[in-house]
């Protein structure tokens, strides 16, 4: 966890697999380099919130990026190939 630029503060898991998730524009995270975390356990917190351009409401923003290497991958191959 900590600063990336152009990103805020971001959160990088690094998965058995090779993948690395990418989690930012963060407020607070609840981990620190070198944290297990567990399926579904809450790692961190959304930034204060954003105008939503749909409606006008507020919405809170987060910016999540999939890798494996240095490649950038679309993650929602990766969430139909493990069924969620």
């Amino acid at each position: 966890a900590g600063q990336r630029e152009g990103f805020g503060h971001t959160v990088v898991m690094e998965h058995k697999d090779g993948f690395r998730s990418y989690y930012s524009n963060l407020t607070n995270a609840t981990v620190r380099v070198g944290d297990k975390v567990s399926h579904g356990a809450e790692f961190a917190q959304i930034s204060a919130p954003a105008p939503s351009q749909a409606k006008g409401e507020k919405a809170a923003s987060l910016y999540f990026e999939l890798k494996k290497g240095e490649m950038a991958l679309n993650p929602e191959n990766a969430i139909e190939r493990r069924g969620a």
